[in-house]
């Protein structure tokens, strides 16, 4: 998978420093904070999927999984859950050191260590050991089927209104919170995982929400983010309605990956000056009282 220069480094330098923390919690002789990991693996999670590193951003929700199994007292933190967290955080480095010529050998290394952690945490692998070929897969149920293209179409909606809220009202954030809520549906859904690109979709919304909703300050053009990821999701409903599948490369899902990109991993802290102060203001440059 090629991305741009800059958002490999960024993503690299972003990654190790998260790995760097999550090894310095794992080697401590106590039980870890298990809300530190759970951050620190979505910090993970959030940075390869910015940066359009899927399969990395899969294996780090299995090490959300385990964070929260801990957290909840489902998963006790003994020497064997140490020494396996131990080393996925190793598996973590090299499969990051190992972006910028990213192999098949590499996909399949971290759908294991997904797998992996997921299991660690209590809960089944998301795929089976041997993932079939696409065609090979079992139809989806109508049923499901019909949900996916009605829930999708839904969040699409409510995606459109957050875009013409950003261009209209910046500051108003509940048409983003409506977004979240929206998009609860389909995170149950147990068929997700065999949806790709839908996951990803759905990942890269709640992480450019989630953004939108603590900085000062939106990247430029944000509300075009919103708007391709309504397209994404509106290409998605209507390829599972007709086909029974969405379609992995779809012109849409790599336009959303795209304006994710550039609007929140490469100088996501940088913001245009004349986003400081609000139009025709006379004196922006005045000291506050």
């Amino acid at each position: 998978m090629t991305i741009p220069l800059g958002a490999a480094d960024f993503f690299a330098l972003e990654a190790g420093e998260c790995l760097d923390r999550l090894e310095t919690l794992v080697s401590q002789p106590e039980p870890p904070s298990a809300d530190e990991i759970l951050r620190n693996a979505r910090v993970l999670r959030g940075s390869a999927l910015m940066a359009a590193q899927a399969h990395i951003a899969r294996a780090a929700a299995g090490l959300e999984a385990v964070a929260r199994a801990h957290r909840d007292h489902k998963r006790s933190w003994d020497a064997a859950t140490r020494e396996q967290v131990a080393q996925a955080v190793e598996e973590f480095r090299l499969l990051v050191r190992r972006v910028s010529a990213w192999s098949e050998a590499d996909t399949a290394r971290a759908l294991r260590l997904g797998r992996g952690l997921e299991t660690l945490a209590g809960g089944a692998p998301a795929n089976p050991p041997d993932r079939p070929a696409e065609g090979q897969r079992p139809e989806l149920h109508t049923g499901v089927r019909a949900f996916v293209a009605r829930e999708g179409a839904l969040i699409a909606s409510a995606l459109d209104r957050a875009a013409r809220s950003l261009r209209s009202t910046p500051g108003d954030r509940e048409p983003l919170y409506n977004v979240i809520r929206r998009m609860q549906s389909l995170r149950g859904l147990a068929e997700l995982g065999d949806l790709p690109p839908l996951p990803e979709i759905l990942d890269g919304i709640e992480l450019a929400v989630g953004d939108l909703t603590r900085l000062f300050a939106p990247p430029p053009d944000v509300d075009q983010v919103m708007q391709s990821a309504g397209q994404a999701l509106t290409r998605i409903s209507r390829d599972v309605a007709e086909r029974g599948r969405p379609d992995p490369e779809a012109e849409e899902a790599r336009r959303f990956t795209e304006l994710l990109l550039r609007a929140f991993a490469v100088e996501r802290d940088v913001v245009p000056i004349e986003s400081l102060y609000y139009s025709g203001d006379p004196e922006p440059s005045t000291a506050p009282l």
